[in-house]
């Protein structure tokens, strides 16, 4: 089953930080799709996976996320 989720990301101020995040989605089988809001400093992702794997691969880039309720 696919999930929609939305994320507050924390330290992210600059396209390079989503190219990072961007690039850590890539290497994951996990995400389907992921559509960055820079202004916002927010990203929704698609995925089968938890939200919490997310979250991981977030932190693995060097960044935090919360998800929005």
């Amino acid at each position: 089953m696919t999930h929609e989720y939305k994320f507050n990301l924390v330290g992210v101020s600059c396209g390079g930080c989503i190219r990072t995040i961007e690039t850590r989605f890539a290497a994951s089988a996990e995400v389907e799709s992921a559509e960055f809001d820079l202004p916002s400093k927010s990203v929704t992702v698609r995925t089968a996976a938890s939200s919490d794997l997310i979250i991981d691969l977030i932190q693995d880039a060097g960044y935090n996320a919360r998800l929005e309720a």
